[in-house]
């Protein structure tokens, strides 16, 4: 999963300035950031299943945010890839996850340094408040770009008797963020301290 990550940094970066085009970085790294981001979805029930030492509800609402994020909101509204925000929550996700999962393979084979522990519980603090504001800028882009429209949306009447607005529901999404955002951060907040002070300790 490193690698894969690694190699998503790598194609958007050897863009160069083109890297400015979401567009083109979308068409460019569509195909492996889908395989990794989705692949988390097992880190649930990893979880789950006590195969990783994580909190089950943290690892959902990270997963979950940000598999909806890349399949509910870029796969399906163009728009929402085409702006700055989608490179910089990709970025984000990609920089947080390279040293995460070099830090879970070394720590299965016990080689886990200091440098590695202290990236694995550090690069939130920058990562977390731009990723975040990445999502919550494509989310916004798929917003503007449906509102009032009835793009993947229903209507009443049907033969359902059933109705939903697509933009509307992701302006509940945005709200979401208010709290959860908060809570995911003071998490890592709480594993950084605990982490970094047993490694002093010890």
């Amino acid at each position: 999963m490193a690698t894969g990550w690694a190699y998503i940094l790598f194609k958007i970066f050897s863009l160069g300035g083109k890297a400015l085009n979401a567009e083109l970085v979308y068409s460019e790294i569509e195909l492996p950031l889908k395989i990794f981001q989705t692949g988390a979805i097992m880190e649930v029930f990893h979880s789950a299943v006590g195969l990783v030492r994580a909190p089950v509800f943290s690892t959902f609402i990270q997963v979950l945010s940000r598999v909806g994020v890349l399949w509910g909101v870029a796969h399906l509204v163009p728009e929402s890839r085409e702006t700055p925000f989608f490179v910089l929550m990709v970025i984000s996700w990609s920089l947080v996850e390279v040293p995460r999962y070099l830090f879970y393979a070394c720590n299965l084979l016990n080689m886990v340094g200091y440098p590695l522990l202290w990236l694995r519980y550090s690069l939130f603090a920058v990562l977390y408040p731009t990723g975040i504001s990445g999502e919550v800028g494509t989310i916004s882009a798929a917003v503007l770009a449906t509102l009032g429209t009835h793009v993947l949306s229903v209507s009443l009447p049907n033969a359902f008797n059933f109705a939903f607005s697509y933009p509307y529901a992701l302006i509940v999404v945005l709200a979401l963020y208010v709290p959860f955002s908060p809570f995911m951060y003071n998490h890592m907040v709480i594993q950084r301290r605990k982490n970094l002070s047993k490694q002093k300790a010890a």
